[in-house]
């Protein structure tokens, strides 16, 4: 298996691929299209000398971009590593370190934050896809690891929890599909981030697998910033806000649960990359 190739197949298998996936402020992403550029996306990883069982740190607000680069590593079986962009630099110099990142994708202005051998521009990464060609995906196995996700440290140093090609799709049979029961209709707007796990569910994992859409916002929701978020976040485009963490993430799930979210109301050293293309 391979998470990637699964869900693009999934979408194929299940005439998804024109309907709407992901919602930002200038467009729709429709699930083909989703698919479709992060299989050219591996491409340019690959070119970047991304393979398979390396750590790709994914340092980025929630945008299509942070989608196509998550998808384009988990095609090459590397391993996505989930932080927060508003951390400081110290923070994210440690968990790249620490993660032993080969590639870490960011916006520009965190380039001082990372070793500049091994950084990419995520609008240099887009734009140098939609000129590749598809790529072919890494076999996986199940328990190959995905993604990994760092804990709070409030207790202690942080430790990097890891995920494997499997969970996503149980995460959301057993929550978004048993509990929320969420479907190809629907629209999702979650105000955790997709670096948190919470917000990787709500925004990631239950729209690509049910064939529903979700809002992509960048900007920490607040009431000033939520004033330029698309219109598809009013009623009644929107049909489930996440605005918090639920009672029942802390418990079991089962097909029993109460339903929850409402309806809306209103290390390889990388070249630098160049404007031209990707690196040799």
């Amino acid at each position: 298996m391979n998470l990637a190739t699964d869900l693009a197949e999934r979408a194929r298998r299940n005439g998804w691929e024109a309907r709407p996936a992901f919602l930002t402020s200038s467009r729709a992403w429709k699930h083909g299209e989703v698919h479709d550029l992060a299989a050219r996306a591996a491409t340019v990883l690959a070119a970047c000398g991304v393979r398979p069982g390396d750590r790709v740190l994914l340092a980025l607000p929630d945008s299509i971009g942070w989608i196509v680069a998550f998808l384009g590593a988990a095609r090459l079986g590397a391993t996505a590593v989930l932080v927060n962009p508003e951390l400081p630099a110290d923070d994210h110099a440690w968990l790249a370190a620490d993660s032993r990142a080969a590639l870490c994708v960011t916006r520009a202005d965190l380039e001082q934050h990372f070793d500049r051998r091994k950084w990419m521009d995520i609008d240099w990464l887009l734009v140098a896809a939609a000129a590749a060609i598809r790529t072919g995906a890494h076999r996986s196995k199940p328990d190959t690891p995905l993604y990994i996700q760092y804990t709070s440290g409030t207790t202690g140093t942080p430790k990097g929890v890891v995920h494997c090609h499997r969970d996503p799709g149980l995460y959301h049979d057993t929550v978004g599909e048993r509990v929320l029961d969420v479907g190809p209709t629907d629209v999702t707007l979650s105000v955790s981030r997709l670096y948190f796990a919470y917000g990787f569910g709500n925004t990631f994992a239950f729209p690509l697998y049910s064939g529903s859409a979700a809002v992509l916002t960048p900007d920490r929701p607040t009431p000033t910033a939520s004033a330029n978020w698309p219109p598809s976040t009013r009623s009644p485009s929107c049909t489930r806000c996440h605005p918090r963490t639920p009672p029942w993430w802390t418990m079991p799930a089962t097909a029993t649960s109460p339903r929850y979210a409402p309806p809306c109301r209103p290390a390889r050293p990388c070249r630098r990359p160049s404007a031209t293309g990707p690196p040799p």
